[in-house]
């Protein structure tokens, strides 16, 4: 027989009040968002959010693509304190999160921490938290852009994606050089390695298409709205993409020897990776891509630590740049 100690029952109930503080700070939630932020199962999720609703809070439901549930507007609770966990991460955020690592929020997550540790009483507890002493540090490459122009751009496309309005763009595409006005049914937002893209449904090429927002040149909410498609997800759409350069599927095999195998399978690059390790310190690295033109510039980031085995098209691909690359050289050198 299954006992239930106090131990128990304390955490279903502090899960039950993360569920309503989620509630409270989002539009909506699936039950799989919610149990992949408390880290629990969707069954567990059901079960808390049922013992809410007989216990009066108005949580209600929408069902089919994009539903999910959500709070009655007229219902607030004062939300619970932080624990120590969740306080340190956020210390830990602040230190990492700046403008320098291309966060473009950075002013506005300060002002709103500082809100959060003046409502804890101001004196939060920073036990087992590295100080400015401690020197953290997190430094990588970052779009030079205008910050107000970036949050201006996200602020419009999360609310027309929200209330389903179609954008129109004054898009650049640099390796044609083009500036076109292009209508398009915005998706979903993604932010990779600190830049800002709109995944959405272009009806200039009538595809979907994603666009950095960096290159977004004018932006404009048309009161034309769009039908979400029931058969698309933005994560199950970037999933096989390396980088942010889309094309056609394909399963691609490359070899890389040491040290270049260590870091390889230090890191998931693709949800559908296989990595097999051989005698020699080498790794036979297998997955599926949408698209050659990221991993091609991936592979060759290597050097000769890194050999294409599949598909034959990628081989050439790299063969061809590396081709051009030796010409350049062998040419002479204009600034000597």
């Amino acid at each position: 027989m299954l006992k239930y100690t106090q131990g128990d029952d304390m955490g279903k109930f502090s899960n039950m009040l993360k569920i309503l503080s989620l509630l409270q700070t989002e539009d909506i939630l699936t039950t799989n968002e919610i149990a992949n932020y408390l880290n629990i199962s969707q069954r567990n999720v059901k079960a808390y959010i049922q013992t809410l609703k007989e216990a009066n809070i108005p949580i209600r439901g929408i069902s089919g693509r994009s539903g999910g549930v959500y709070l009655s507007e007229d219902y607030y609770l004062y939300p619970p304190r932080l624990d120590k966990k969740e306080y340190e991460a956020l210390l830990l955020a602040e230190d990492i999160l700046t403008k320098e690592n291309g966060f473009v929020y950075e002013g506005e997550y300060k002002t709103a921490l500082s809100k959060i540790k003046w409502a804890m009483g101001m004196t939060a507890p920073r036990i087992g938290y590295l100080g400015s002493d401690a020197n953290i540090y997190s430094q990588g490459p970052f779009d030079i852009c205008d910050d107000s122009m970036v949050k201006n751009r996200l602020l419009y496309t999360r609310q027309a994606i929200k209330n389903r309005n179609r954008l129109r763009l004054l898009y650049y595409t640099p390796n044609k050089k083009e500036l076109k006005w292009r209508d398009i049914d915005p998706y979903g937002i993604i932010n990779r390695n600190f830049s800002w893209y709109l995944v959405g449904y272009c009806h200039l090429r009538s595809d979907i298409r994603v666009f950095k927002v960096i290159r977004i040149k004018e932006l404009h909410v048309l009161e034309d709205t769009f039908e979400y498609p029931e058969d698309f997800s933005t994560e199950k759409y970037m999933e096989n993409i390396l980088d942010m350069i889309q094309g056609a599927e394909y399963n691609v095999k490359i070899k890389f020897f040491h040290p270049a195998s260590t870091w390889v399978e230090e890191r998931m690059w693709l949800p559908s990776q296989k990595i097999t390790r051989m005698e020699d310190d080498s790794i036979i690295f297998e997955g599926k891509v949408k698209g050659l033109t990221d991993i091609k510039r991936w592979v060759m980031g290597y050097g000769r630590l890194a050999r294409v085995i599949e598909p034959k098209k990628l081989k050439d691909a790299i063969f061809e740049e590396a081709s051009y690359l030796l010409q350049q050289y062998e040419e002479n050198d204009e600034c000597e």
